[in-house]
């Protein structure tokens, strides 16, 4: 029992190091995309132009596309692109919550996310090229939150999806609940192929 605990222990470590090294990563390419080497920039809701989605229910009308995924913004709530490119293919960190990002988040921050009140959920959607890398990762049809999440205000996990390899985090503002999950899980389950 002591030695599955460890090993729980070291899964742990090991994903929360892999979410480190994606954000690191990620950061790397919207900062170079956004400072002009790349040819591309970051993109926040006021610059999104809302594409309608039909049944969406408590998700708004609106979502974002980094051409690959399409992506539901809820009511109220604000999205964020931060493309790039993987072996001349686009790839893309998506931010969407449901609350309002502040109006200078994209131009002050270059890395880490927007900070989440406590009755806020973010997703981060990290879209990528699948890989020797990804391989092993398990290829899903629809995305949710994995099977009983600890009560921990941050979920990551890896997954493919729609031909995609897919770094997923669902940052909660305060710890979950059966609701804040059924949101969670509700928005999830609305990302499609673009």
């Amino acid at each position: 029992m002591v030695k599955a605990a460890r090993r729980r222990q070291r899964e742990r470590r090991l994903i929360v190091a892999v979410v480190i090294v994606a954000a690191v990563v990620g950061a790397s390419l919207v900062w170079h995309f956004a400072s002009g080497g790349g040819g591309g920039g970051t993109t926040h809701s006021p610059s999104i132009t809302p594409l309608p989605l039909r049944g969406t229910g408590g998700m708004g009308p609106r979502s974002i596309t980094d051409g690959v995924l399409r992506v539901p913004v809820p009511h109220g709530g604000t999205g964020s692109i931060n493309p790039g490119f993987q072996r001349g293919r686009p790839v893309a960190w998506i931010l969407v919550g449901n609350f309002r990002f502040r109006a200078d988040w994209g131009a002050k921050h270059r890395e880490g996310t927007p900070t989440v009140p406590s009755d806020g959920i973010l997703v981060t959607v990290g879209d990528f090229i699948p890989d020797a890398y990804s391989s092993g990762w398990p290829s899903v049809r629809r995305l949710h939150l994995p099977s009983a999440p600890a009560a921990s205000r941050v979920v990551s996990w890896n997954v493919r999806f729609a031909g995609r390899a897919l770094r997923l985090s669902v940052q909660f503002g305060s710890v979950p609940n059966a609701g804040s999950r059924a949101l969670a899980n509700a928005l999830l389950a609305r990302i499609r192929p673009a």
